[in-house]
């Protein structure tokens, strides 16, 4: 249960954010991709959290063996094979009951780094990084292995020296994972009714 007395804390860079999840800092102050594939890690090896919010977005696909993860103020439900997306100043706490399955992906990245591109206007449509959808994106293995080789080619480019082109191509590569990522989450609310009057939905609609 959530103690609600306890103030959220706010990481303004990827290096500070990882630091506190005990995590490497990355090696571009601005993005950082990770794969594990069985006996690496995935965040978050910080056993559990209070509430903080950060400045980036973070795509993840994370094998979840049991607990809750907690973003806004639902509980996230995500399973083998989902899809988790957060935005950049929305809270995320946990508890010590949660286990990842050491297997997946996570792409980090500051919302500068997107900052003055295309993507950072398309970004804002994507209904999957609000509050008010609180399940994660579950993916048939065909579409696993397609959204995981988008985020192979992104890692290539994020391992390779940087250069004039690194950016552009990152971005475009990202900007092709999200368009899959939304034919995706139709396909998954396609036939289920959609809470068009959440209150808190409105609510994010009237701060937008």
């Amino acid at each position: 249960m959530k103690d609600k007395s306890l103030k959220t804390q706010h990481f303004k860079t990827l290096s500070a954010y990882f630091d506190y999840i005990q995590l490497p800092r990355p090696e571009h102050p601005m993005l950082i991709v990770m794969f594990a594939t069985g006996d690496g890690f995935l965040p978050c090896p910080t056993e559990s959290s209070p509430p903080i919010t950060n400045d980036c977005y973070s795509i993840s696909l994370k094998k979840i063996v049991k607990g809750n993860l907690n973003y806004g103020r639902t509980k996230y439900d995500f399973t083998n094979g989902a899809l988790i997306f957060m935005a950049p100043r929305q809270v995320l706490q946990w508890d010590s009951s949660v286990v990842f399955e050491q297997k997946g992906f996570s792409i980090n990245f500051h919302e500068n780094f997107i900052k003055g591109t295309e993507l950072a206007h398309q970004i804002k449509k994507y209904g999957f990084f609000s509050y008010y959808v609180n399940e994660a994106l579950h993916l048939s293995p065909k579409e696993e292995r397609l959204i995981e080789s988008i985020v192979e080619n992104i890692e290539i480019e994020y391992q390779n020296n940087q250069d004039e082109f690194s950016k552009d191509i990152i971005i475009s590569q990202l900007s092709t994972l999200l368009k899959y990522a939304n034919r995706f989450y139709e396909r998954q609310f396609l036939n289920r009714k959609e809470l068009s009057n959440s209150l808190l939905e409105q609510f994010s609609q009237q701060l937008e």
